[in-house]
């Protein structure tokens, strides 16, 4: 048996999770941090803070790069997801004279919440999408509407602290809102359980959707009081949580 109900082949009948899954990949979390790096070095070229050359061929290679997520392990395991990523990319690039400005003057932290975001932002308004293709058939909930407005406030942003102008730039070409502080996913969690909650109540029947509402509760409790600590491990899950309801529902 798969150690994940959503990555078993026996399952995936009983718990689809539809296009949603794809977001919640190495591939997907790796794809997002090289977007932002690629971003974050247009907008310094842009404003001169680097050399511009190396900020057109770092952002042209960002889109164009493959990288493995099982080469990462090694040094993520020693420096943490963006380094890892970083290093990787520089290698890929093959051109240090470019490479050494990747992620110039800028901090992890920052660089992987705001590309969780850009993740989040995709799986909400999935969501949103599922929910209003069930609005039609009157099992959505207000409930479920109002979590996901309250998760995409909370998660849903950028926080940089490299200077106004390369945040505010940042913002504007992710399309996403300028935060005075770091976004929350936390709240993502609590909307996916209000997601599971409402599907479970409206087909109270369905023995997928109970387990997968006490599957989401579980996993959202542990997140909520100590979400530095478990967004690695139960996020995913939990997200995959709600998009099976809504697949099944």
């Amino acid at each position: 048996m798969a150690a994940s109900i959503f990555d078993s082949p026996m399952f995936v009948k009983s718990f689809p999770t539809g296009e949603a899954s794809r977001l919640f990949s190495d591939s997907a979390a790796v794809r997002a941090v090289l977007l932002v790096e690629g971003t974050l070095a247009k907008v310094q070229g842009e404003l001169g803070l680097i050399p511009e050359d190396s900020a057109f061929f770092i952002h042209r290679s960002a889109m164009e790069v493959q990288i493995d997520p099982a080469g990462l392990a090694e040094d993520m395991k020693d420096e943490g997801f963006v380094p890892a990523v970083v290093k990787a990319f520089a290698k890929a690039m093959e051109a240090p004279e470019h490479s050494k400005f990747i992620h110039h003057n800028a901090v992890a932290g920052e660089i992987e919440a705001t590309a969780l975001a850009l993740r989040m932002r995709q799986f909400l308004t999935h969501c949103e999408k599922r929910i209003g293709d069930l609005s039609n058939n009157q099992i959505a909930s207000p409930a479920m509407t109002s979590a996901i407005a309250q998760a995409r406030t909370a998660a849903v942003g950028l926080h940089m602290t490299s200077g106004l102008n390369v945040a505010k730039s940042m913002a504007d070409t992710l399309r996403l809102p300028l935060r005075e502080e770091p976004t929350s996913v936390a709240e993502v969690a609590t909307a996916a359980g209000a997601i599971c909650q409402a599907l479970e109540a409206a087909a109270p029947n369905s023995a997928e959707l109970s387990q997968l509402r006490t599957f989401c509760d579980g996993l959202t409790e542990m997140l909520v009081k100590d979400p530095q600590t478990m967004v690695p491990l139960c996020l995913s899950q939990t997200c995959l949580c709600a998009a099976a309801a809504l697949e099944i529902a």
